[in-house]
């Protein structure tokens, strides 16, 4: 019994700890529909070691996805997908 309580007790101490911490801050809580949104994204490296972040193929290292409340993707306007070519 005590091996057990052991092995969960370092189960949870080792899930507490992540390699990379991510922050996403905006400057405001609210927009306005097709406002352009700033978002400033932290990468804190907690890995101990050198982390490489770069895309691999067709798999690219850094995105995002916005959805809306009921779960439904939402995607960039075709004039931002126009200008970032």
């Amino acid at each position: 019994m005590r091996a057990v309580m052991c092995f969960c007790f370092c189960i949870a101490t080792a899930s507490l700890h992540a390699q990379i911490q991510v922050d996403l801050k905006f400057p405001r809580f609210q927009y306005i529909a097709y406002e352009p949104v700033i978002a400033t994204i932290e990468i804190t490296n907690l890995a101990g070691r050198d982390v490489d972040l770069r895309d691999e193929g067709t798999q690219l290292w850094f995105g995002f996805e916005v959805t809306g409340r009921e779960g439904q993707t939402i995607g960039p306007l075709e004039r931002w997908r126009a200008t970032r070519r």
